[in-house]
């Protein structure tokens, strides 16, 4: 019980009510890139499920994907999962203001920075494997 504590202990420090203390500029960076990171790992679980349809008549299936696996290859793990995501938000995000050799250099430090962060909190998944092939394909809906 007193892990999960502390981890909630460590994620209300992330959100606080806004008006509750003043925030610098790199507080509010850091929280959007929290954010858009959980939005990242979450739309990538997403992305692999099966069984899912747009309308019409009848419904056409929606086949899933998995860009992961596709980048890093099978197997997969949880960790490496979360690294990639949060490559691509950083990426998105583009927050360097050098370029060459010293930008990939800055972005691999903060890379190595949040993934330690997000191994610390989930230690106990961190090397589970989270997907050792590619997904099934959503059967037709009758």
């Amino acid at each position: 019980m007193g892990n999960v504590e502390r981890r909630l202990d460590d994620l209300e420090v992330h959100f606080r009510p806004p008006g509750e203390a003043e925030e610098d500029e790199e507080t509010q960076l850091r929280r959007a890139i929290l954010r858009a990171v959980l939005d990242e790992i979450s739309s990538l679980g997403a992305s692999r499920a099966r069984s899912r349809y747009r309308g019409g008549t009848p419904p056409t299936p929606i086949q899933p994907t998995d860009p992961v696996g596709d980048s890093l290859g099978y197997p997969y793990t949880y960790g490496e999962r979360t690294e990639f995501a949060i490559k691509r938000v950083l990426e998105r995000l583009d927050l360097s203001s050098e370029s060459g050799a010293e930008a990939e250099e800055k972005s691999e430090e903060i890379v190595t920075h949040w993934a330690g962060w997000f191994r610390e909190q989930d230690r106990n998944r961190w090397d589970e494997v989270e997907a050792e092939g590619p997904p099934e394909p959503t059967p037709p809906r009758y």
